[in-house]
């Protein structure tokens, strides 16, 4: 009895463990923690919190969009996702105060680094 209690509860945690793999971030939740991180970051304001918000949103809808897209190959995805991600720097610079800007671009040439190296 208590083998086959331990082989099912196995079971549920593996199935758990897979469906939230699968489970997929809505645009809307990933702009909103995006969003989030960069207020407490760089002290956004409201006004720029409200216009970081919508570029990320923009952002996570097109890059949506690229991954849905079934007639482009592993290469090509990964192209259009670094273009829209290169757009979404440029606009998100333009709301930013100079102090923010430099904060923020530091924290990409870090990023940038760091996914280099992998």
């Amino acid at each position: 009895m208590t083998i086959l209690f331990c082989f099912i509860l196995g079971i549920n945690v593996s199935f758990a463990q897979d469906q939230k793999r699968t489970e997929r971030i809505e645009p809307t939740e990933i702009a909103t923690i995006q969003t989030n991180k960069m207020v407490n970051n760089y002290g956004l304001n409201d006004a720029q919190k409200s216009q970081v918000y919508a570029i990320n949103l923009r952002t996570a809808n097109q890059i949506e969009a690229v991954k849905k897209n079934n007639k482009l190959e592993k290469a090509a995805i990964q192209i259009k996702k670094n273009e829209i991600l290169v757009n979404q720097r440029v606009s998100i610079n333009k709301v930013l105060t100079q102090s923010q800007r430099a904060k923020f671009n530091e924290d990409n040439a870090k990023y940038d680094a760091k996914k280099q190296k992998n």
